[in-house]
């Protein structure tokens, strides 16, 4: 039996410390490199497969998952970060021929952080200059409860659109639900769940989302805006 080296160095046919910290230099560098060569970018034979694919954009390596590549539209300058989820149409239901637009369309120079989900099985726009953090999650459609005989994760509600405002700034770990209409250069903090329109301008917090403050187009901060009023 192999012993494992610990941080000496010692156990059964322990090998040098050197050896250990060379191949483990050499499995990060070939890691980032295959990280560098996998990423999806403009002119690439995947990017092609998009609805459409932007110049200078690329979706970081691993992905998640990407669904429904040709239901995808990715603005110039955009990049959506690792594994994150793209997800465009209803599960297991062909392109509808009478609607040759995208179903999930991101902007240009935006920045989709990493582990993001976006799951459009309708409509989901994100307009242009729209930067998430971390782990955000936007869908339109959520689940049914109306039939009591059936398990809540075999019923949907009927899709409604969502849309993300330019310039808008969508914190770490934000869920933006059925029905969210962004508006231009808003704010939506960490952890905030957004279910309905927000006006130009907010800053929306809490569970469920509520405009706290605004943003003046001049950039001075006007508080308060009718702190708890839904959004």
């Amino acid at each position: 039996m192999v012993g494992l080296i610990d941080e000496r160095g010692t156990g059964m046919r322990a090998r040098p410390r050197w050896l250990a910290r060379t191949a483990g230099e050499v499995l990060r560098r070939g890691w980032e490199m295959m990280a560098q060569l996998a990423t999806i970018r403009s002119g690439d034979p995947r990017a092609r497969r998009f609805h459409a694919f932007g110049a200078n954009s690329c979706v970081c390596f691993p992905s998640a998952s990407i669904l429904g590549y040709d239901r995808i539209s990715i603005g110039s300058d955009t990049m959506v970060g690792a594994y994150s989820t793209l997800s465009a149409g209803l599960p297991l239901q062909p392109p509808n021929p009478s609607w040759a637009g995208p179903t999930l369309t991101i902007g240009d120079r935006c920045v989709i952080g990493r582990g993001a989900t976006i799951t459009a099985h309708r409509t989901i726009v994100v307009e242009d200059d729209v930067w998430m953090g971390n782990d955000v999650f936007v869908s339109d459609q959520n689940h049914d409860w109306v039939d009591a005989d059936r398990p809540i994760g075999e019923q949907a509600q009927a899709p409604r659109p969502v849309r993300i405002g330019a310039g808008s700034w969508i914190g770490h770990g934000a869920m933006i639900l059925p029905g969210a209409h962004v508006g231009r250069r808003s704010i939506i903090a960490a952890g905030a769940v957004v279910t309905e329109p927000v006006p130009d301008h907010s800053i929306v917090g809490g569970v469920p989302g509520r405009v706290i403050s605004t943003t003046a187009p001049d950039d001075v901060v006007v508080l308060p805006l009718q702190p708890g009023k839904p959004a």
